[in-house]
C-alpha cells in the first residue's frame, strides 16, 4: 500500500514534465506572433525561456528515474520545432539565415525517413556538436536584429554601454571579410556561417547512415504483431520501465504487441 502514494507521485510529475516540454513546442510556435508584435528582444528573452524548460525537464526526469517514451518523443519534436520556427525567423529577416534553415529542416526529414525503415536514430556526436553553434548564433542573431533594443534592454538592468556599434564596425572590418573578399554587412553572415558548416556536416553523417539503414532492410513480420489498443499505448507511453526496456525498438514495434498463441 505504501507504494501507491509514490506511484501516483510518480505519475503526476512525468504528466508535469511532459506538459513543459509540450509547451516548449506551443511556445515555439508563438515566438512568431511574439516577434510580428513586439520585436527581437523581447523574442531572444522568451526563446532563452524555452531554453530553460528544455534543461529542466530531461535533468528533473533522469534525476528523479522517470523517463517516458512520451516525454522522449516530445522532447525532439519540441527541440526541433523550436530550432526551425527561429531560423525561420532569423531567414525572414537576414536571408542568410535560410540556408541552416533549409539544412535543419532536412536534418527533421532524415530523421522521420528513419523511423520509415525501422530504423531507430540515436543521438550522433556531430548532432550534439551542431546544438552549440545553432543554439549561440540564433540566440545572437535575434539578439543583433535590434541592436538599440539590446542597447536599451542592457541600460534598463544596470549595464551602461556607452554604444554597442563597436560590434558590427568590428565585424565589416575584420579578417574574414577580407580574406573571402566578400563585404560582411552585419552580424547575421557572420554567426549563420559555422551553423551552415556544422548542418552540412550532420546532413552527410546522419544521410551516411540512412543509405545504410535502407541497404539493411530491416523487416517486421507483421503476422506475429497485433495492434495495441490505445489505453496500453497511453499506459507504455508514461511507463519508465516500458521506456527502458523498448526505448532502442523502432517506433512501428513501440505501438504493437505480440501476438499470444
Amino acid at each position: 500500500m505504501a507504494e501507491q502514494p509514490k506511484k501516483i507521485k510518480k505519475l503526476k510529475l512525468k504528466i508535469l514534465l511532459n506538459t513543459i516540454t509540450a509547451l516548449r513546442g506551443l511556445g515555439a510556435i508563438f515566438l512568431i506572433p511574439i516577434y510580428l508584435t513586439y520585436g527581437a528582444i523581447v523574442t531572444s528573452l522568451t526563446m532563452a525561456g524555452l531554453a530553460i524548460t528544455d534543461f529542466i525537464d530531461g535533468k528533473m526526469a533522469r534525476g528523479f528515474h522517470i523517463e517516458t517514451m512520451l516525454g522522449s518523443f516530445l522532447d525532439v519534436m519540441a527541440d526541433k520545432l523550436l530550432g526551425i520556427i527561429c531560423l525561420g525567423i532569423l531567414a525572414f529577416a537576414n536571408p542568410i539565415f535560410a540556408i541552416p534553415l533549409f539544412c535543419e529542416t532536412t536534418i527533421g526529414l532524415i530523421n522521420v525517413l528513419h523511423y520509415k525503415y525501422n530504423s531507430v536514430l540515436k543521438s550522433r556526436l556531430t548532432g550534439k556538436i551542431k546544438m552549440w553553434p545553432l543554439s549561440v548564433g540564433v540566440s545572437l542573431g535575434m539578439l543583433s536584429l535590434d541592436i538599440p533594443g539590446l542597447h536599451d534592454m542592457l541600460h534598463a538592468i544596470g549595464v551602461n554601454v556607452p554604444s554597442l556599434s563597436f560590434i558590427t564596425d568590428f565585424i565589416n572590418n575584420n579578417l574574414l571579410a577580407k580574406l573571402v573578399n566578400v563585404p560582411i554587412s552585419n552580424i547575421a553572415n557572420v554567426l549563420a556561417t559555422p551553423i551552415i558548416i556544422c548542418e552540412l556536416i550532420v546532413i552527410i553523417d546522419y544521410g551516411h547512415r540512412l543509405i545504410n539503414v535502407r541497404k539493411e532492410n530491416i523487416k517486421i513480420d507483421e503476422k506475429k504483431y497485433d495492434k495495441k489498443p490505445l489505453k496500453e499505448v497511453l499506459y507504455d507511453a508514461l511507463d519508465t520501465d516500458y521506456y527502458h526496456a523498448n526505448k532502442d525498438k523502432p517506433l512501428k514495434l513501440v505501438l504493437k504487441k505480440e501476438k499470444h498463441n
